[in-house]
């Protein structure tokens, strides 16, 4: 979601180079098998999840790459490339549910 300077650092301070770029915030999401009993053959499907999470660089293992299933033309081909996951869905844990996630650009108004 965003590279953080290191805890402690006064705002509005500048700097360059990944030392200075020492933490970043994570975006949360679930596989579905983790959340619920169904069975999911798709290793790729996620649930995004309405959680972030601050950690040090030093604790990232690798790059991925999520993207709604919307925003996705060719999912066969996606999901044939490595670290490549996709989401349509969103689950909340604290009230345990999940919700159909609808891109804004979908949203229609009547009146």
């Amino acid at each position: 979601m965003e590279f953080l300077p290191a805890e402690g650092t006064p705002k509005g301070t500048t700097g360059k180079g990944a030392a200075f770029w020492s933490r970043v915030r994570l975006a949360w999401y679930y596989r579905p098998g983790d959340v619920s009993d169904r069975v999911v053959v798709d290793n790729r499907l996620l649930l995004a999840a309405i959680y972030s999470e601050i950690c040090e660089t030093s604790q990232l293992r690798a790059k991925c790459f999520v993207l709604h299933r919307d925003k996705i033309s060719d999912l066969a081909s996606w999901k044939k490339r490595p670290d490549r996951f996709y989401f349509n869905r969103l689950f909340d844990p604290y009230i345990r549910k999940e919700f159909e996630v609808i891109l804004t650009s979908e949203v229609k108004n009547r009146k």
